[in-house]
């Protein structure tokens, strides 16, 4: 009797850019469903994620990404979110800013055009936008 051949070992996972934002499908429970400030939250999510992900130089996400990674984000699919007028509306509070120019991206093996990075005043919303949610959450689970 022969033995099984013996399966390849797994290649290591080659790492990529923060993916689709399909983790969130409907507004999570006891959050009032606010399209905009979802879509809104979101965007910095990725933006923050994309911050740590990249070299510094190329640090920050062009709108086509953006768009792509909240597709099946309750906000955008279900409601109708328009990331674009998200954009400007971060743009305008001063949450992100408006990168022009192209860089070369190595890890994105392309160059990087306009782009859009989160700042302080994105990260310190997040911060606490996160924080009441989290808190308001583990006060829901104590009822």
């Amino acid at each position: 009797m022969t033995p099984a051949p013996r399966p390849s070992p797994p290649s290591a996972p080659k790492p990529s850019a923060p993916g689709p934002s399909a983790h969130k499908v409907t507004p999570p429970r006891g959050e009032p469903a606010d399209p905009t400030r979802a879509a809104l939250v979101e965007i910095l999510r990725l933006l923050n994620q994309a911050e740590s992900y990249h070299d510094d130089r190329e640090k920050g996400l062009e709108l086509d990404e953006i768009v792509t990674m909240t597709q099946g984000h309750w906000s955008v699919d279900k409601a109708g979110a328009k990331i674009p007028v998200i954009m400007g509306l971060l743009i305008r509070n001063r949450m992100v800013d408006h990168v022009d120019g192209t860089v070369r991206s190595w890890t994105r093996q392309r160059d990087l055009g306009p782009h859009y990075r989160i700042n302080g005043e994105g990260k310190l919303f997040l911060a606490r936008y996160l924080d009441e949610t989290q808190r308001l959450s583990a006060q829901g689970q104590r009822l």
